[in-house]
């Protein structure tokens, strides 16, 4: 891998396979596979991963974005599956916006989830 591309993306490891993921996309995407199976790194814990990318973002915006990944939702489809404009969504998803409870059920609605993972 060229170095370079070390300062973008990281290296996962689930079950002998290593995924290639970017800073962006890694926290769900682990979030995902700690669901399913053990997720393992070379050099850190998925625990450090997750304070490492994710930094100080709230629960709510962390569950959302898995939610939705995990659904197999883009913010557009998401959008408009649930009437809430992408730009809140964007907001929602990097904690810079809470959400609230009729927002929330909209949302558990929409990616067949429980409405407490967003509060």
């Amino acid at each position: 891998m060229l170095a370079h591309m070390r300062k973008h993306h990281i290296e996962v490891r689930v079950d002998r396979r290593k995924f290639l993921l970017t800073k962006e996309m890694a926290p769900a995407v682990i979030l995902y596979l700690k669901a399913l199976t053990a997720v393992s790194h070379e050099w850190m814990s998925p625990e450090e991963l997750r304070k490492e990318f994710l930094g100080n973002r709230p629960k709510y915006a962390i569950n959302l974005k898995a939610a939705r990944d995990k659904a197999g939702l883009s913010q557009v489809g998401l959008s408009q599956k649930t009437g809430i404009n992408r730009s809140n969504l964007i907001a929602y998803e990097k904690g810079r916006k809470k959400i609230g409870k009729k927002v929330a059920l909209k949302l558990a609605t929409a990616l067949k989830s429980d409405s407490r993972l967003f509060s």
